[in-house]
């Protein structure tokens, strides 16, 4: 009796720890409306990678595999934001072959950007990083469960990375 009373409670903590997060998510979607914004610890990460077919006078040239890569520093809380700057680093090779046939582009790009909490980011100077911008983007009202919104997004496009 004992022993089979020990693994019923056993049961039943399990059991009730195993729907706790459930309820939890139940109870705050109920709760009513909630703001959606962007909330920072300090760091601005991305990653783009890209592989492109270059081609010249319609020649085939190779493949060029070009990666994006940021890790930013906040500067701090601005009106209307938070303030990042720092480098955007860019890497690319053209191989063809398995052979690069060109040398590879290394670069650290200077920026110095605001992000407004529904999204939206502001340059001081534009050098064209981030190139994915205004993404994810938030509405500026509370939203309930099922509600929907539509926001502009921006994706700068320069294939030949010329500016």
């Amino acid at each position: 009796m004992n022993r089979n009373f020990r693994r019923l409670a056993l049961v039943l903590s399990f059991t009730a720890a195993a729907l706790s997060p459930l309820s939890a998510q139940t109870a705050a979607a109920d709760s009513g409306p909630v703001m959606l914004e962007y909330g920072y610890d300090g760091r601005y990460t991305y990653t783009e990678r890209i592989n492109l077919s270059q081609y010249a006078d319609g020649k085939y040239i190779g493949l060029t595999h070009r990666e994006i890569r940021a890790d930013v520093g906040s500067r701090g809380s601005v009106p209307g934001g938070t303030a990042f700057s720092g480098f955007f680093y860019v890497s690319e090779e053209t191989l063809r072959d398995l052979r690069n046939v060109s040398l590879p582009l290394e670069a650290a790009v200077p920026v110095s950007f605001t992000v407004n909490p529904d999204g939206t980011l502001r340059f001081q100077e534009d050098h064209g990083y981030p190139r994915m911008r205004n993404f994810p983007a938030f509405p500026e009202e509370p939203v309930r469960p099922g509600d929907y919104w539509e926001a502009e997004a921006v994706r700068i496009v320069d294939p030949k990375d010329s500016g």
